[in-house]
Formats: C-alpha cells, sequence, structure tokens
C-alpha cells in the first residue's frame, strides 16, 4: 500500500479506506496500484497540460466572429 503523509503523520492508505461507504463504486479497487506504462513514457505535466490546451484549428476563430457580428450590425444599421 502506498503512505500518505496526513496532518504530519504518515497514514497508510488501507486505514482511510474505512471511512467509505458501504455503496461506495469503486471500493473493491480504489486501494489497487495505479497503472504505469512499460511502453511509453511517463508525460511531464507540461507535456500534460499541453494536451489540454485549445486547439490551434481555432485560433483566429473568435476575430472572425467579431468580423461577421461588425458586418451584420453595419448592414442592419442600412
Amino acid at each position: 500500500m502506498t503512505d500518505i503523509k496526513l496532518e504530519n503523520r504518515q497514514v497508510d492508505s488501507c486505514d482511510l479506506l474505512g471511512d467509505l461507504p458501504e455503496d461506495f463504486p469503486y471500493k473493491d479497487i480504489i486501494s489497487e496500484q495505479h497503472h504505469v506504462s512499460s511502453k511509453r513514457a511517463h508525460l511531464t505535466l507540461h507535456e500534460r497540460a499541453a494536451q489540454f490546451s485549445p486547439f490551434a484549428a481555432l485560433t483566429g476563430y473568435g476575430k472572425a466572429v467579431e468580423e461577421t457580428i461588425a458586418q451584420v450590425m453595419e448592414e442592419n444599421d442600412k
């Protein structure tokens, strides 16, 4: 099991499982070790964050929408 430092004392993660409700959906697997791939390298935090950054395909989309709104507003004023 993994030891967790909690309020300046070491606690075995098994000690924390007793607080889970009986109907907790993952109670049977929560104490399992985290899988680490032997085929793929571990990503840095920077690399993981980059996966969630905005898509480059949408760059300039906001400006295009604003220009379209301005054109429509201008046409409606005529």
